[in-house]
């Protein structure tokens, strides 16, 4: 059958990776981190190269302020030709032992925003 030769199946990989932040002085956007990131990605056969990245990035915190909320509030989320990014930036507050970041039980901007929550979720439930 002719239309079935011009369909073309492509095997859509995702990605969760999860970033731990120890140094309070490291941007949970520095360049090391992409360059890892980068690393990564290379590590994968072009058959096999992610098209979905869930992105969480846990950082150490000693006590939340104005400055530390507003990062924890820049989050990136985009699709670029058919790759989808999403990262979601995580406080791990030392002094009241809580965890935060920015989300909403029910406004996601995209299914992979929500997958990240779900993560995040599941990852500080069992620590």
């Amino acid at each position: 059958n002719q239309k079935m030769k011009d369909i073309k199946v492509r095997s859509i990989y995702k990605l969760n990776i999860v970033i731990l932040i120890k140094k309070s002085n490291l941007d949970f956007y520095d360049e090391k981190i992409s360059e890892e990131i980068n690393k990564l990605e290379t590590s994968f056969s072009k058959k096999e190269n992610p098209h979905k990245y869930v992105i969480v990035a846990f950082k150490t915190i000693n006590n939340i302020n104005d400055n530390i909320l507003k990062e924890l509030a820049e989050i990136v989320s985009y699709d670029m030709q058919r790759h989808y990014y999403t990262q979601i930036n995580v406080g791990l507050a030392q002094d009241d032992k809580k965890a935060y970041f920015l989300y909403s039980e029910k406004y996601y901007p995209n299914v992979y925003y929500k997958e990240g929550v779900n993560l995040i979720k599941k990852l500080i439930s069992h620590s």
